[in-house]
């Protein structure tokens, strides 16, 4: 996509927020496609500041988020109005973009879920049942961007 609303730079161009931008960058990843913004510099090559301020934002947020989207691949969950999920070896990253209701329902996976917490630290109420994972996190808790929740798989043994 486009940081602006052209594919060419132009003066008081139109940007999209930052979190635009990680919310397609979110979905990409979690529907197994790559993201690609383009970003245009100004008529001497410099960019704007403005382009610069959104990109050093996207990047934080990616300093911080970005073991959930580095090096995964979408699912198990397939991607919904709720927001959509990534893995890598045995963990299950949600990205909940959106709550439709106070908890969080998804249906049930191949994947059997030993923990469940915030990406960052602190207690998720989940339960995994044959009718799918339950997913509630009280309202000042939630992340209004991407809330996201970092499953672990039960390992074989």
């Amino acid at each position: 996509i486009t940081l602006g609303d052209q594919w060419a730079w132009k003066a008081n161009d139109h940007y999209k927020p930052a979190e635009e931008c990680i919310r397609f960058l979110v979905r990409s990843a979690g529907g197994n496609g790559n993201f690609n913004l383009n970003v245009t510099p100004m008529p001497d090559g410099r960019f704007e500041e403005r382009q610069k301020s959104i990109l050093l934002k996207i990047g934080a947020w990616l300093k911080v988020n970005g073991d959930s989207i580095y090096s995964t691949r979408g699912g198990p969950f397939l991607p919904g109005q709720w927001g959509t999920s990534t893995h890598r070896e045995n963990k299950v990253f949600l990205h909940i973009l959106s709550w439709p209701e106070e908890t969080l329902r998804l249906p049930p996976v191949q994947q059997t879920f030993r923990s469940a917490r915030l990406l960052h630290g602190g207690e998720v109420q989940w339960k995994q049942t044959d009718g799918g994972l339950e997913i509630s996190i009280p309202a000042p808790r939630r992340d209004p961007l991407d809330t996201i929740v970092e499953l672990t798989e039960e390992t074989a043994k």
